[in-house]
């Protein structure tokens, strides 16, 4: 089974959770301008799945808070420098859909905050979103796009593809000698095929991200 699921490990504010696929039928009145319906609404967590690392009664409402504007606040109440260096991370979060979708778009917008987190030394400002898992834990198996600012080395990570246990092809450019540096490049446009990997591959995305899916099932 697959699902379509958000990470949370850094202080993040998520807008326009949205998806757009041929097995959603919601009101008109559901729908943006461009027929995509909203899979967040705007109050709490009521129609997602939440897994948190510490089962500790009611963590997860309070990683995830809903703001006054139909955004989602993830720990906007917890301290500045809450579990940082620790080691401890039992407020690592994941929500997934409750529904399947196949052939769907799927679309978010997302901001930073100010407050740093447990695994902030390591990996600075870091969040996610991984579609297709097929073994359902914190980490799970599966493809993430990566949602994730270097703000010691200024360097953005978002957009970039992380595998963990996955299998697919992969098409990039040869600009870089180092194969973990190459950029994503279609095969249509001249990419090179590159070895099968775990780990993190590159590509160039902005802070809305789209999800496309041309036919599998997900969560």
């Amino acid at each position: 089974m697959q699902y379509l699921r958000f990470i949370a490990v850094a202080g993040i504010t998520v807008f326009l959770f949205s998806c757009k696929a041929k097995n959603v039928s919601p009101s008109d009145s559901a729908k943006d301008e461009d027929g995509y319906v909203s899979l967040y609404n705007g109050k709490d967590m009521a129609n997602w799945n939440i897994m948190c690392r510490d089962k500790a009664p009611g963590l997860a409402e309070k990683v995830f808070s809903a703001g006054d504007n139909g955004e989602m606040h993830v720990y906007k109440n917890f301290p500045n420098g809450d579990r940082r260096g620790t080691g401890k991370n039992g407020t690592h979060c994941m929500f997934f859909t409750k529904e399947k979708y196949s052939r769907y778009s799927f679309k978010f917008e997302y901001k930073w905050g100010d407050k740093v987190f447990n695994n902030y030394d390591k990996f600075q400002y870091d969040a996610g979103m991984y579609f297709h898992v097929f073994d359902v834990n914190i980490w799970p198996k599966g493809l993430e796009y990566q949602v994730r600012y270097d703000d010691i080395r200024n360097e953005n990570h978002t957009g970039c593809v992380w595998n963990s246990g996955a299998s697919f092809d992969w098409y990039g450019d040869h600009s870089e000698a180092n194969p973990k540096l190459r950029t994503y490049l279609s095969k249509e446009d001249g990419g090179v095929a590159q070895e099968h990997r775990g780990g993190e591959r590159p590509i160039k995305m902005r802070s809305t991200m789209r999800l496309m899916d041309n036919g599998t099932n997900a969560r």
